[in-house]
């Protein structure tokens, strides 16, 4: 039977989100406020102070890392679709950028007050996100625009020049240089409220955003597309700023999935590997594609090429069909738990978000559709000690399925 005290620790993780990647870009002193007390937030030469979050980074040639450092400019792939965070969050700023796409119609994206995780079943976190598009004009009215504000993944706000379109609030004029040509950004945020310049003209403004405390993100959405002269002033931030309006902080989780290809991971069967395909940001497992005239029954297990004792683990997954977890220390194949145990063995569709956490005596498996007094942690195979025993993590679907924003990190106490 799982203890109080990990059923607790596994709903603060499903409450929270954790996160994240905070691997592999380098680190540097603070760099100094100039004149009119900005601070840069990219130094021209590395990505130090920022975090890849579901982006591939640290990937080996042929294929190439999402966001990266040349000629003194960040260049983003566009590939996979995610984003890439700052290291510190952010409340009350006046924050400038310069960007420009190389491909006419590309999209990406300046967040404001991001989680640090992705939210379930998509490749953005919870934010506002201040829109970066070629090619279309605010009298076009289209669903989006360049310079819209807009709150998404259960952030909120209030327009001030709203659409048909939600909380969307559009710009009053384009202002923005088609591709290849630079544009500038200046952003500022005061107590809740944002207002956008494009190229020295305020077009846009929104307010009552929640959270307005949280990381900046770069977005990359399919096209390539370079950043330069980033940086940022801080103003005094609200003493008194409800916590309700504070994004869920980085919690020591990292990616496990590159975006890109298998890259850390290995199929139980090479026979099974055609099955297995990175889909920009979701990994898919379609099982048309194994062979059906083999000898043998075909493993179709997925494999983590790292190996694991203690661990707490995220991942959303969307199948009809089951999907088995084989974990390190358990006696078998773990079923993922129907949301609703008077449904099991029907069809399920739809994004879920799965958390288990496995400790030195117990595995606990809960979700944000699963009830972890109907789902008790299962004790560690006294066969198969946590300790110094480790093992790799399968994934092992039915039927076809799709995984996302798989994350691992510390099984500690939050």
């Amino acid at each position: 039977m799982p203890t109080s005290r990990s059923i607790s620790r596994c709903s603060r993780y499903i409450t929270l989100f954790p996160i994240l990647f905070c691997a592999s870009f380098a680190h540097a002193a603070p760099p100094a406020a100039d004149a009119d007390g900005f601070v840069p937030l990219f130094n021209g030469k590395d990505l130090s102070g920022w975090v890849p979050v579901n982006v591939a980074s640290g990937v080996a040639a042929p294929l190439e890392d999402t966001f990266t450092v040349k000629d003194g400019l960040i260049v983003c792939t566009g590939v996979p679709t995610g984003v890439m965070r700052s290291e510190k969050m952010y409340e009350n700023f006046i924050a400038e950028l310069e960007w420009r796409h190389l491909k006419p119609g590309g999209n990406s994206g300046f967040f404001l007050f991001a989680d640090a995780i992705t939210s379930k079943g998509v490749p953005f976190a919870r934010g506002l996100e201040v829109q970066i598009l070629d090619g279309v004009t605010p009298a076009d009215r289209r669903y989006t625009t360049q310079g819209d504000l807009f709150p998404i993944h259960g952030a909120t706000a209030r327009p001030d020049h709203p659409g048909k379109f939600g909380m969307r609030s559009y710009p009053i004029e384009d202002r923005t240089k088609a591709s290849p040509e630079w544009n500038h950004y200046r952003v500022e945020s005061i107590d809740g409220t944002v207002t956008l310049s494009i190229n020295g003209k305020v077009v846009n403004s929104i307010k009552e955003v929640s959270p307005r405390r949280g990381y900046l993100c770069l977005e990359s959405e399919g096209g390539l597309i370079h950043f330069r002269n980033l940086r940022i002033k801080e103003l005094p931030p609200n003493k008194d700023l409800d916590p309700k309006h504070v994004a869920i902080a980085d919690q020591g989780f990292k990616s496990i999935y590159t975006g890109l290809d298998l890259s850390g991971w290995k199929p139980a069967d090479d026979a099974a590997r055609p099955a297995w395909s990175a889909v920009d940001w979701t990994l898919h497992f379609d099982p048309d594609k194994l062979p059906k005239d083999a000898a043998k029954p075909v493993d179709a297990t997925l494999w983590t090429a790292t190996r694991h004792a203690t661990f707490a683990m995220i991942l959303d997954i969307k199948s009809e069909t089951r999907v088995d977890l084989l974990l390190p220390g358990a006696a078998g194949p773990i079923a993922i738990p129907d949301a609703d145990p008077a449904a099991a063995g029907k069809a399920r569709k739809g994004w879920r978000r799965i958390q288990i956490v496995r400790s030195a005596s117990e595995i606990l498996i809960t979700g944000d559709d699963i009830q972890p007094s109907k789902h008790p942690a299962r004790a560690i195979d006294p066969a198969n000690p946590a300790d110094p025993a480790t093992g790799p993590i399968g994934l092992r679907p039915a039927g076809a399925a799709d995984f996302a924003n798989l994350y691992i990190g510390p099984a500690t106490d939050r």
